[in-house]
């Protein structure tokens, strides 16, 4: 453990050391982590499915396409994940749901 130490040599000048790595994280985070509040699963495992593009214009897309009243994963091609409403509405068991369609 470094902390001990550096609060018995430096002081006080030990927090700013701390206070200047926590700055430095605020705009790493804002620029380069997505936001996933209310995405689901399937939403947050296509941010980092696109090989080359960044996760965070990945979001921007699909939060456009929600506005917009489009479902963000049939604009991206994912047409095969179940719908979360039909699975939920569906009184078929879990094993029988096959991307989206009831039964075999």
């Amino acid at each position: 453990m470094i902390t001990p130490t550096l609060i018995g040599r430096l002081a006080w000048k030990t927090y700013i050391i701390f206070m200047c790595t926590n700055f430095a994280f605020v705009p790493l985070v804002y620029f380069f982590y997505p936001e996933t509040a209310n995405l689901t699963l399937e939403e947050i495992d296509h941010l980092y499915m696109e090989p080359g593009i960044a996760a965070r214009k990945v979001a921007a897309r699909m939060r456009k396409a929600r506005k917009q009243g489009l479902d963000p994963l049939e604009e991206e091609g994912f047409s095969h994940v179940v719908d979360r409403n039909e699975k939920m509405n569906s009184s078929t068991p879990p094993e029988m749901m096959v991307r989206g369609k009831e039964g075999l």
